[in-house]
């Protein structure tokens, strides 16, 4: 199996995860959106200088994800805003700081919903899929992209 085969067999599986989490989430919205006034969210936000189909600047995703939050009635404070320019989640071994720092502190139950411009900016890898959906899970986090 070739290499190629490989990352598209990862990134075929790593579809199906997010459809699915993508359900589970559709329903959890549908029971509990009410309750949601003034829980803490993040935002997280990514681009990469590899030519993906959309492009949309970090300054845009995080514009997008307020309105969200403030339609939510989410409140989304300065230091939980994370970001990654120019930082390619496809490569194994590349650091992304703003992602790190995003998941410790989901980690820590400082947030109750991650924003996101779409489920794609997250993650690209399957075990980042994998270790987001643990750490949502362990803190009852909901996902939003």
């Amino acid at each position: 199996m070739t290499t190629d085969d490989t990352d598209q067999q990862d990134e075929a599986r790593l579809r199906r995860a997010i459809r699915a989490s993508q359900a589970v989430g559709s329903q959890r919205v549908r029971s509990s959106r009410a309750d949601w006034s003034g829980e803490s969210a993040a935002i997280y936000c990514r681009i990469s200088h590899a030519s993906d189909d959309d492009q949309t600047g970090v300054d845009r995703q995080e514009g997008i994800c307020r309105e969200v939050a403030e339609r939510l009635g989410l409140t989304v404070a300065e230091h939980q805003v994370f970001v990654d320019n120019n930082r390619s989640a496809w490569q194994r071994k590349r650091k992304r700081p703003g992602w790190d720092a995003l998941l410790e502190e989901a980690r820590q139950g400082r947030v109750r919903h991650v924003l996101t411009y779409h489920p794609d900016r997250l993650m690209r890898q399957p075990r980042d899929l994998e270790e987001l959906l643990q750490i949502a899970d362990d803190h009852d986090i909901t996902l939003h992209g």
